[in-house]
């Protein structure tokens, strides 16, 4: 479930600038509310919705360019209701995401994943829906019907918080952010909003990583070091040999290198977490999607000066080029 999401936001990174890091940030998210032993999470932007439905439909024709054989799209648009398959969270007729979530949500939603495998692909009992709202009501009003109609729901409190529990999926609503997902997983997260737990974003790694990140970005995603490879292995192939054959070459590469170059660390366990984001700008009649992956190491080398990218160049490619890079890292790309 939500693979898509996880698919389309992640694979970004093989089409990036890549870079270490190191500076902090203490803005508050919904995010803030992801526990701290997740994989990781997708933060999408919606405060313009249609903008951001446009810029997705775009994306996923771009990551269909880089890999044609994992996504085939239609002639149609995706709708907000694909990229985030809300109805199939309960046995509920008439759900979406567009008419029970969007008219409430306050520019955000954060879909937090408690594992993931080397296929990019996430279970229903590890995906967490953390919505923020300004409006509990207008929140409660959207989502009562599918409250009611929830077959064996089992109304009970958790830290003074009505949590909906139903045979599929349990619902909370709070007024900073409503939950939905399996209750465990909403647990953990009443945990945190009552201060008893830590959040992800405590992390210093993720504050070096978000600070180092797009603030404006229409997608943020972060990865936990211990998931990076299969990250990196759902990326480049999604096979479920994939994993084992790259951390087999990590190992040789370790010892053919013995260096701290970026694929050395990569490959051998060398990060402890990784943030990628997606940013669509509109300039005149086309829009540029930027995007970049910063990943944190406490064993890498000096972090790499980014330099300003001349876009001349680019009128000296053909048009049907996948993929371009520059730098002087030749081994390393």
């Amino acid at each position: 479930m939500f693979k898509r999401a996880l698919f389309f936001s992640l694979v970004a990174v093989a089409i990036i600038g890549l870079m270490p890091v190191s500076a902090q940030d203490e803005t508050v998210r919904a995010a803030d509310y992801v526990p701290a032993d997740f994989a990781g999470f997708i933060e999408l932007r919606l405060d313009n919705p249609q903008e951001t439905l446009t810029n997705l439909n775009i994306a996923a024709f771009a990551a269909s360019q880089v890999q044609p054989t994992r996504l085939v799209l239609g002639a149609n648009l995706i709708p907000f209701d694909q990229f985030v398959p809300f109805n199939t969270l309960f046995d509920v007729e008439n759900t979406s995401f567009v008419g029970n979530v969007l008219p409430w949500v306050n520019g955000e939603i954060v879909i937090a994943y408690r594992d993931f495998n080397n296929q990019l692909q996430a279970d229903a009992k590890d995906v967490l829906l953390i919505l923020p709202t300004q409006s509990i009501l207008n929140a409660a009003g959207r989502l009562s019907a599918i409250i009611q109609q929830q077959d064996l729901l089992t109304p009970q409190s958790y830290r003074g918080v009505d949590v909906y529990q139903s045979d599929k999926t349990s619902i909370a609503l709070t007024q900073p952010a409503v939950f939905i997902g399996p209750t465990d997983l909403i647990h953990a997260a009443l945990d945190i909003q009552a201060d008893v737990t830590e959040p992800m974003t405590n992390n210093p790694v993720y504050g070096t990583l978000r600070a180092a990140s797009d603030a404006e970005a229409l997608i943020f995603a972060y990865v936990a070091g211990d998931h990076l490879l299969p990250f990196v292995s759902g990326l480049v192939g999604g096979d479920e040999q994939s994993q084992p054959l790259l951390a087999a070459f990590g190992g040789a590469l370790a010892q053919i290198r013995q260096d701290g170059s970026f694929e050395t660390l990569l490959l051998n366990d060398g990060f402890d977490g990784a943030a990628a984001t997606l940013k669509a700008d509109v300039q005149d009649t086309q829009i540029i999607f930027t995007a970049n992956a910063v990943f944190h190491s406490e064993t890498a080398g000096d972090p790499v000066v980014a330099a300003d990218f001349d876009t001349a160049l680019l009128d000296m490619i053909p048009r049907n080029a996948v993929l371009v890079q520059s730098g002087s890292d030749v081994t390393g790309f």
